[in-house]
């Protein structure tokens, strides 16, 4: 998507990756939630960065990608995308799965994002 100013990001998943982030809240685990990363030397491009968001699936036992997204900068913008998108996903699958759409869901995004959009202001 372009955001303007020469903002680009492009978001991508599939149907197993969002579906691993809307799962069921385990109490005695400590991987409950989603963590979000970038890999700031992915790209050649010296601005580009690999956004991944990730939940640890205890199918695979294993830590899943749910989201992730080609980023040409690192500005708020840019990861608000990044999370927009998260969130709208989660949303349509929480539709789909016919379960209420919780904050639960979002605990980990909201935090990871408000800490993004300090660093990079």
């Amino acid at each position: 998507t372009n955001l303007g100013r020469d903002a680009i990001v492009i978001a991508g998943h599939t149907k197993f990756m969002i579906e691993a982030a809307v799962k069921d809240f385990i109490p005695t685990e400590n991987i409950n939630g989603l963590v979000t990363d970038a890999a700031m030397k992915f790209f050649v491009e010296d601005n580009s960065i690999l956004i991944n968001t990730a939940t640890y699936s205890s199918v695979t036992r294993a830590w899943v990608p749910v989201l992730t997204s080609y980023s040409n900068g690192q500005s708020a913008l840019h990861y608000k995308h990044h999370f927009k998108v998260l969130i709208g996903q989660i949303y349509e699958e929480c539709q789909q799965k016919g379960v209420p759409f919780e904050g639960r869901y979002l605990e980990m995004v909201r935090s990871t994002y408000q800490n993004y959009a300090n660093l990079v202001r």
